[in-house]
């Protein structure tokens, strides 16, 4: 690895991204609600707190608010969770349901 990469992987994911993926129970959980969640979910209302948490980065926020619209945005967010660390389901569960606590 290059010093650039060295520096790009440090700024763009958390330690536990280098290590870990998401459980796949967890995964599998996401693709089988990939339909309700994307039709029910406003990524703005969880958006802090899945930034807060470290779950995600800059460059993942960049990919999801690049999304034109609301179902878009949840779709991306559906695709880069699994790939943010063990610890990624969990934190998006919380956020769901701290803004949606029915």
């Amino acid at each position: 690895l290059t010093f650039r990469t060295v520096i790009r992987l440090r700024n763009n994911y958390a330690p536990q991204d280098i290590h870990c993926i998401m459980e796949q129970k967890h995964k599998d959980l996401l693709l089988d609600k990939r339909l309700e969640i994307t039709s029910d979910l406003r990524f703005r209302d969880i958006r802090r707190h899945l930034i807060n948490s470290g779950i995600l980065n800059g460059d993942n926020l960049d990919e999801i608010e690049n999304q034109q619209t609301r179902e878009g945005q949840a779709n991306a967010l559906l695709d880069i969770l699994p790939t943010r660390g063990p610890n990624a389901f969990a934190v998006f569960r919380e956020a769901l349901h701290h803004r949606y606590p029915h």
